[in-house]
């Protein structure tokens, strides 16, 4: 993945990382903090996963605004066409529809890759079903030259008859429809090929923007981050890695600088508290200065909620976490009849689900979130319109307040550790991570596992080790540091006496994200380096029988990685040891 280098943070601004789960408010609140609330579907601001890569607005008061937008490479973008027409292709032989083969293709399942943003989508009349309500809310390609509609309804008509084509015969490859898509995209790229650095002639690997006024701006930014269905064909937003923006952006009303604010993906609605947040995303969590968690009012402390305060504490950045409250004008209920008792509500929710980790971490890391989660809790309403109500105005004040705000604490002082039953708390993380995986590969389908096995096959990037809810890089993480933090937050002794506990805890959120980096190379290490040719080789496998293969081998590559009788239990230790040094005395051999 490239680096930015037009656009640099600079030094002494603070950065805030906004999480939160698809359609809690997350961009809608940005929108406050950079002032653009009163411009439509900026940035893209929708019920369903919009923001689709990082894009970081800095507040930096200048006189011209910049974005600097990094690529996918033309490698993973040719894989997740592969995969989109892997589902398109099933849907063919199964004798779907025209119009659900073209969905398969032009949306992928995990919704971050939309080619019908890039490609465009077929015209087709409305369904009978369909209710005008009135508004033109750009549902056609209006935006678009009659000679480019026409350009887009031949190319999919021409695509899906190929499509069909490789469905009837399955001997036949489908790289020649792969190499299609990948050209009709370099067709996409031409208008900001003169602004980028050339990774290849037709694929910029770097998109640089400069405007003086911000409506000149927005218009061609649009084209890097939007999601308006009437520019669908010209759009390249899948196709964007991660983006900064810069200039003279500040709320309404308000002088702010020095300010740094990223709108992340969606967290999606998470079923299950097992799973864990993406290393994408905690990844992040050391570079920003504030985590602010933004969580629908109207269905609080769901699973994917619960999973960001949980990966907070266990990586040593609870400090960090802000909660914003948002839809707070759409909490209704009998028993709720104030602002005062839906604030009880919401506050409520918060404790119960802070009680329920008494005792996997320390009573002072539970009095901090509960003052962040509870007592400094913040509240949005009617973010969706371009007023602000009283609520808002006085929240967002209280809000930038908090996002200037100093969250770092000095330390001079080093825990000292003697860890007696270290191979116990080992093995249970061995059992946690297999517990997960046995229940992914019988429950699974088996298209998903192979799309997993697929990128563990051809990706290096360990933020691409993943699919969907399967994330193995990630579970071990969490499985190993959930059950050491309690051992890391008592510590027996210290290296000098200190009287203050806001520097003991400082120097211990320090050992958790030295720890979480150190079990991060290790999980790529073991998880994907040194079984890369059984991923490749699990890959490879097709025809009947091969979906029990595949998991059976799965199975075998986690255990031999991760199993307490193994290799694993001493290169786990070695990592603990590894993190402060010396100041682990007197653990027992393992």
């Amino acid at each position: 993945m490239g680096e930015f280098s037009k656009i640099m943070i600079p030094e002494g601004y603070k950065r805030a990382l906004f999480l939160g789960t698809t359609g809690s408010g997350k961009t809608s609140l940005l929108c406050r903090i950079i002032g653009t609330q009163e411009i439509k579907n900026f940035p893209p601001v929708s019920t369903s996963k919009t923001t689709t890569c990082p894009t970081e607005f800095i507040l930096d008061g200048g006189p011209v605004y910049q974005a600097e937008a990094l690529t996918i490479s033309r490698e993973k973008a040719r894989k997740l066409i592969d995969e989109c027409i892997a589902k398109a292709l099933e849907e063919a032989v199964a004798g779907s529809s025209d119009h659900l083969i073209l969905q398969r293709l032009l949306y992928h399942p995990e919704q971050r890759f939309r080619l019908a943003y890039t490609l465009g989508v077929p015209a087709s009349p409305p369904a009978e079903d369909d209710e005008d309500d009135g508004e033109t809310d750009c549902g056609e390609m209006s935006a678009l030259s009659e000679s480019q509609r026409s350009g887009i309804t031949n190319f999919l008509s021409r695509v899906l008859s190929q499509i069909k084509k490789l469905a009837r015969d399955s001997t036949s490859s489908s790289q020649f429809l792969s190499d299609d898509i990948v050209k009709k995209i370099e067709e996409r790229f031409r208008p900001f090929k003169k602004t980028g650095l050339p990774q290849t002639p037709d694929w910029p690997a770097n998109i640089h923007l400069i405007a003086g006024g911000r409506d000149e701006f927005i218009s061609q930014v649009r084209y890097l981050i939007g999601n308006d269905a009437s520019l669908f064909g010209s759009l390249i937003s899948p196709l964007i890695e991660k983006i900064r923006l810069s200039g003279p952006f500040a709320p309404r009303g308000e002088s702010c600088s020095q300010l740094s604010v990223m709108d992340s993906e969606g967290l999606g609605h998470i079923s299950s508290t097992a799973t864990t947040l993406p290393v994408a995303i905690t990844d992040h969590f050391s570079e920003f200065d504030s985590i602010v968690l933004v969580d629908n009012s109207k269905q609080p402390m769901q699973a994917a909620t619960q999973a960001v305060i949980k990966a907070s504490y266990l990586y040593g950045h609870e400090h960090k976490l802000i909660l914003a409250n948002t839809h707070f004008d759409q909490i209704h209920g009998a028993n709720l009849p104030d602002s005062y008792a839906k604030k009880r509500h919401l506050t409520g929710s918060a404790e119960n689900f802070l009680n329920t980790h008494k005792g996997k971490t320390s009573g002072r890391i539970l009095l901090r979130l509960k003052r962040a989660m509870c007592e400094d809790a913040l509240f949005f309403s009617r973010l969706n319109q371009e007023k602000d109500s009283k609520m808002t105005l006085k929240n967002l004040s209280k809000f930038l307040a908090a996002l200037h705000r100093s969250r770092t604490r000095d330390f001079g002082i080093l825990p000292q550790y003697i860890f007696n039953d270290l191979r116990k708390y080992l093995n249970r993380s061995s059992e946690i991570f297999h517990e997960r995986w046995e229940g992914y590969l019988q429950t699974e389908h088996w298209t998903r596992v192979k799309a997993l096995t697929r990128r563990f096959a051809h990706n290096c990037n360990a933020h691409e080790l993943e699919y969907s809810n399967m994330r193995p890089l990630a579970d071990l993480i969490e499985s190993v540091q959930q059950e050491v933090s309690p051992l890391i937050e008592s510590p027996a002794s210290w290296s000098h006496q200190t009287r203050s506990e806001e520097e003991q805890d400082a120097a211990i959120r320090y050992v958790k994200q030295q720890l979480y980096n150190a079990l991060r190379r290790f999980a790529y290490d073991s998880l994907y380096s040194h079984e890369l040719e059984a991923w490749k080789f699990t890959d490879s496998l097709h025809g009947q029988g091969s979906a029990s293969e595949r998991n059976k081998n799965i199975g075998e590559i986690l255990e031999r990685e991760v199993h307490p009788n193994g290799i694993f239990v001493p290169a786990i230790a070695k990592v603990i040891y590894g993190v402060t040094g010396n100041t682990f005395q007197n653990s027992l051999p393992l």
